[in-house]
């Protein structure tokens, strides 16, 4: 599996989890000029949810949410501004969530989705 598609599957996954609980996916992998990538953008009744999504393989040591270091919540809180000034319509309510994905190396076990609510301000 390429590391596209390891992403990917990832993705997928934290949409899933996502819509579960009743949000709304109203974007994914969108692209901020070259600035750079939001993973999700959703809706959780007036709250708008900017998602960031790390997968990992379960034989690493770090989990995914060691990977949204300080550089990258700051990254994230960027694109979202960028975001915000792009899109006409306003929003009462933002915050930062993050989800790790960790998959079984082996393919024995069922992916890992954990889910860190308002993980940054």
């Amino acid at each position: 599996m390429s590391s596209k598609d390891f992403g990917g599957l990832g993705e997928d996954l934290a949409a899933r989890l996502m819509e579960s609980q009743g949000m709304e996916i109203l974007h994914r992998n969108l692209h901020i000029g070259k600035m750079g990538e939001l993973d999700i953008v959703a809706l959780d009744g007036e709250t708008l949810v900017f998602c960031e999504v790390k997968c990992k393989h379960s034989n690493q040591e770090l989990g995914g949410f060691h990977s949204i270091n300080y550089g990258k919540q700051r990254q994230v809180v960027r694109l979202a501004k960028a975001f915000l000034m792009d899109f006409e319509r306003e929003y009462r309510y933002a915050r930062f969530d993050a989800i790790e994905v960790v998959i079984d190396t082996d393919g024995q076990e069922e992916p890992v989705v954990n889910q860190l609510k308002d993980a940054w301000r």
